[in-house]
């Protein structure tokens, strides 16, 4: 094991000074808190990910700025092992943590020697906990460390979250218990991790360097650090423990929803600037109850066959086709697709099985709950007015000669027709129709370029999502990205609000609005250029 290295400061020791750790998490779903060290990062240039999900950001503040509490458990290791000198110093220094108190912490206190005696459950004055610590002498034989962690980490788990969710383990020791019990210590590092409280090992300067090596790994494996003492120096280095806690950064996430998974997830913390990974381990279990139900907030047309619905929140089984109701003038309409917007947008499109009709279309949907505990349902419902352009008929300002001569000349036409049908016949009496066939030549920078075909009926939705008839995986095309319609041998596209646009032969298409298509034109989505002949 490599030793620790050391920096002095003004009569204490510190080591493992990082300038970006992770000290504790605390899960409180949709709330997530991280503590620690982050250098000059800005929270909002981080990323975080609570297991494979992405956390939003909320805020990066000093936890001074919080104004929320902060709960110290103090052990103290009574055993004859502490040097007398030693052992009234450290008295005064947590008199000092004490003393640095606001009036929204707490000081609990335990003493660990023969046996673990809770002195003080966070309620004392410092008049009070400086007499509870003049009756204490080191003199035990043994040291029930380990015990004492298990108490306190239970008491301190006890704690409700709107009561405190900042809380500590001090533990003024000389370390040998962690070197010696490698068991016990293994069980304890558990306990301390799951629960999520960080140990800041209080080590006293005369002693072995392998108990320093063990109470200080200990302390980092929990997020914590060891602050190594010297006779002297012991008050400053309380003080400055108070100082730094309160001085350390606390960034607040927020989940999609407070669904729990009662079990261990990692917490990942991605800084951008130093390109660093931290990660946590925590037990997922706690949630705030949401009795909010989600909602349809809007409805809207955004092609001949496609109809866009966003919810206020994400939402579970918006994925299902049985789930959506789709009525006109009374009349169900058939829904033949459905594809998933933007990650973020919390937005769903529609394929209907016949073209758009001028009229109201009513939307309602069942067994789609919000992604929460209680999977509250949607009990909404929208509707989208719809208005179907007609192509205008062309005028007739021929007259009535210019019609009579038309007739004469048709009929003419007609009987000349059927006059070489009775010399001529084929072998054929109708030519099958081909399918409307597109080549679509795709490149992207750094990829080879893929030639493919695509089958036209009506119309192509084309994106990244699994839904989409036309898949391109690829994180900068949305999903879905645009759509592609036929009528008879013309093609029109259309942008579905993509996060990054869609452009034809170099110029913006207008999302929402359809647009005409030619053989050999140029398509671009996010990256990737699709050029298309038919």
């Amino acid at each position: 094991m490599a030793e620790d290295v050391l920096q002095e400061n003004g009569g204490q020791i510190l080591s493992d000074e990082n300038t970006e750790s992770l000290e504790s998490v605390y899960t409180n779903l949709p709330e997530v808190y991280l503590y620690g060290e982050f250098a000059g990062t800005d929270g909002s240039q981080m990323e975080a990910y609570l297991g494979e999900e992405r956390l939003d950001f909320i805020w990066d503040k000093t936890f001074q700025e919080t104004g929320d509490a902060i709960y110290y458990y103090v052990l103290l290791d009574i055993s004859g092992s502490i040097p007398d000198a030693y052992f009234s110093e450290i008295k005064s220094g947590i008199l000092e943590i004490q003393e640095n108190l606001r009036a929204q912490d707490r000081l609990v206190l335990c003493a660990f020697g023969e046996e673990v005696r809770l002195l003080s459950d966070g309620s004392q004055d410092e008049a009070r906990l400086e007499e509870i610590l003049n009756g204490l002498d080191n003199g035990d034989q043994q040291t029930l460390l380990f015990e004492a962690m298990a108490q306190m980490s239970s008491i301190a788990e006890g704690v409700k979250a709107e009561e405190c969710r900042r809380r500590v383990m001090v533990v003024f020791s000389d370390g040998e218990d962690i070197a010696v019990g490698k068991k016990q210590a293994q069980e304890a590092l558990a306990n301390l991790k799951d629960k999520g409280i960080p140990l800041y090992a209080m080590c006293i300067g005369e002693t072995d360097r392998s108990n320093i090596n063990s109470f200080g790994e200990f302390a980092r494996n929990t997020g914590g650090k060891l602050v190594l003492l010297e006779k002297g120096g012991i008050f400053q280095a309380s003080s400055d423990l108070t100082d730094e806690l309160l001085n350390m950064r606390e960034l607040k996430f927020s989940s999609d929803g407070n669904r729990v998974t009662n079990r261990r997830d990692t917490v990942t913390l991605h800084l951008k600037e130093s390109d660093r990974t931290l990660s946590m381990e925590v037990i997922n279990s706690r949630w705030i109850p949401d009795n909010v139900a989600p909602a349809m907030e809007e409805g809207e047309i955004a092609g001949d066959r496609l109809m866009r619905i966003r919810f206020s929140e994400p939402v579970l089984g918006s994925e299902d086709l049985s789930n959506y109701q789709v009525t006109l003038n009374g009349e169900r309409v058939a829904v033949s697709g459905i594809s998933q917007g933007e990650p973020g947008t919390d937005s769903v499109f529609l394929s209907l099985g016949e073209d758009l009709q001028t009229g109201t279309y009513y939307v309602e949907c069942i067994n789609i709950t919000d992604n929460s505990m209680e999977k509250n349902p949607v009990q909404n419902s929208v509707t989208i007015e719809a208005v179907v352009e007609k192509e205008p008929e062309p005028e007739d300002n021929s007259g009535p000669i210019l019609l009579l001569v038309l007739a004469v000349l048709i009929l003419a036409a007609a009987v000349a027709a059927a006059v070489g049908k009775l010399k001529k016949r084929t072998d054929k009496e109708k030519e099958p129709q081909k399918d409307f066939v597109v080549n679509a030549e795709i490149s992207m920078e750094g990829k080879p370029t893929v030639n493919t075909q695509w089958k036209m009926a009506g119309s192509l939705v084309i994106g990244r999502g699994m839904d989409c008839d036309v898949r391109i995986d690829e994180p900068r095309v949305s999903s879905p990205h645009f759509l592609l319609e036929r009528k008879g041998k013309r093609l029109y596209l259309t942008d579905l609000k993509s996060k990054n646009g869609t452009r034809l032969n170099g110029k913006a298409a207008e999302p929402g609005k359809k647009t005409a298509v030619a053989s050999g034109d140029s398509i671009q989505a996010g990256p990737v250029r699709i050029r298309i002949r038919w």
